[in-house]
């Protein structure tokens, strides 16, 4: 019989889908009809800043997150590095849309941040129950 998802699995599940699906998603928004995708973000900048290239590790990181969680194998160098790697290509587009008043961010800058924010509890919530486990083998040997 299969044991259940921990927390931090549950979490780094929820993260992966959510990264990898913001990239199929619209990233900016320029009040008229256009909405702006992941791959097209490179494309629509004249000179595109080097972290716009960060888009395709979306995929990456969000395919990687729903694997490990999946198969119940924890890992939270992959969490903290998607949590760096969407933190720096958010800050990239806030700083884009910053340029024009009539850009407006949509919805996959904001399935990033949930799955960042995922991440970041992921490794919060292992880093707990591990500190909660240490206590309770150091109150076992005494």
């Amino acid at each position: 019989m299969r044991q259940k998802f921990k927390k931090e699995e549950i979490l780094q599940i929820l993260s992966g889908i959510m990264v990898f699906i913001s990239f199929f998603q619209a990233w900016i928004y320029d009040g008229g009809l256009n909405y702006f995708y992941g791959p097209e973000l490179k494309r629509m900048l004249y000179d595109p800043p080097f972290l716009i290239n960060l888009v395709y590790w979306l995929l990456i990181l969000g395919a990687a997150n729903v694997f490990f969680g999946w198969s119940r194998k924890y890992n939270g160098l992959l969490a903290g590095a998607t949590a760096v790697v969407v933190f720096l290509f958010l800050k990239t587009i806030v700083d884009f849309n910053s340029q024009s008043e009539k850009l407006s961010a949509a919805n996959g800058f904001y399935m990033a941040g949930v799955g960042m924010i995922a991440a970041v509890a992921s490794i919060l919530v292992a880093r707990k129950e591990r500190l909660a486990s240490n206590t309770g083998t150091k109150d076992v040997n005494k």
